[in-house]
């Protein structure tokens, strides 16, 4: 994983969701879209990890107490500098990196870890362990 700093801050246009990305799969921040900036931004991410054989996973966090991702992922949140959303990057369940410069990977509230999956069929929001073991078996029997 490199580190990308966002370069755009705050809302409506903040990419901290793009710069976040782009690390993980150590890629330049000009060859990730700065998803926020599209109608459906959560459709413009699909079709963007679709692009490179991924498909996310969203997981509340709160539903995952026993569970958390290994490698690396997204971690959602409130701001700290604001009544706005965030994005990290996490490793193993815990805040990694922070793309805002200086940024010391505090969120006040955790939403969402966004696991990037491959061979999977399609996105899948799961409440628990139980439902994503439920869906990889699902997958990897192609019933999906």
């Amino acid at each position: 994983m490199k580190t990308i700093h966002q370069t755009i801050f705050g809302p409506p246009d903040g990419n901290c969701w793009q710069a976040a990305t782009a690390s993980i799969l150590n890629l330049g921040l000009d060859e990730v879209p700065n998803f926020v900036t599209f109608d459906d931004w959560d459709a413009e991410f699909l079709r963007f990890l679709r692009e490179h054989d991924l498909y996310p996973i969203y997981l509340e966090v709160e539903k995952s107490e026993d569970w958390k991702p290994l490698g690396f992922h997204l971690i959602t949140g409130e701001s700290p500098r604001g009544e706005y959303d965030h994005v990290i990057v996490g490793k193993n369940g815990k805040a990694y990196f922070d793309p805002f410069p200086g940024g010391d990977c505090q969120l006040e509230s955790l939403r969402y870890y966004i696991i990037f999956a491959a061979r999977l069929i399609r996105s899948q929001k799961v409440d628990n362990l139980e439902q994503l073991k439920s869906y990889v078996e699902k997958v990897e029997a192609e019933e999906l």
